[in-house]
């Protein structure tokens, strides 16, 4: 066990996997850490269905893999959406909301910011559960699904039309470790005392990270343009 930084740089986005089964007892490990995230009023705005059965994650997969086809149509210029990887995964842990626990929050706040505490909440627990994955040596990644993967994961999962689905995690030991990915230097991002206007990138810095960084900082040095042959739209 490293400490919190060492097991924070270890953590990657995972998106080649063993077929190896995770263990009952390292599953239950890292859903208690989930559970310990924080959130707004303790509001504990989750649920979790996991999934171990591989016709259902196959159905998952299915889902994701429709949701690339779509998203080359929408997106061509996205570096990369191809999610075939999550046949092999041998759990899923999909991480449902419940949006009616925004009443919890103070009503002074507004819709905007009450909804920013019910997302960052979820959002809280899924970190931790990725970390918490990371430490054990276990890979993962975070993908998002579309309004229409929503609706279709619902059927599958049986999940009642009160929830909001936000994340599926693949689970599972990695076939290799993936490099490193660069972050932003602390003196780039960190402002002392009072925001620094010299450091606000510019509209033009911004438009061409989206064009020509993007890719290499999602997937590394190697990539420097749009490609098909990756999985994208998920958090590294």
């Amino acid at each position: 066990m490293g400490t919190f930084l060492e097991v924070a740089k270890k953590r990657r986005s995972v998106r080649s996997y063993k077929p190896d089964p995770i263990p009952d007892e390292i599953l239950s490990e890292f859903l208690e850490a989930f559970r310990w995230a924080p959130s707004g009023a303790n509001s504990q705005p989750w649920e979790v269905v996991v999934t171990k059965n591989k016709a259902t994650i196959n159905a998952i997969a299915d889902i994701f893999i429709e949701q690339y086809e779509r998203q080359k149509l929408k997106d061509p210029d996205f570096p990369g959406n191809r999610k075939e990887y999550l046949k092999e995964v041998p759990v899923v842990v999909v991480v449902c909301g419940d949006p009616r626990l925004k009443d919890a929050y103070p009503k002074a706040l507004g819709d905007r910011r009450r909804n920013a505490i019910y997302l960052f909440s979820v959002g809280a627990a899924i970190e931790n559960l990725l970390l918490s994955a990371a430490e054990q040596g276990l890979g993962t990644v975070w993908i998002t699904p579309e309004e229409e993967d929503e609706v279709k994961l619902k059927k599958l999962l049986s999940i009642p039309e009160a929830l909001e689905v936000w994340a599926c995690i693949p689970v599972g030991c990695p076939k290799a470790t993936p490099g490193s990915r660069q972050r932003r230097p602390l003196d780039e991002f960190v402002h002392w005392d009072s925001f620094d206007a010299e450091k606000l990138r510019s509209n033009l810095q911004i438009r061409e990270f989206i064009a020509t960084g993007r890719a290499k900082l999602m997937y590394g040095p190697g990539r420097n343009k749009p490609s098909h042959s990756d999985d994208g739209g998920d958090k590294n």
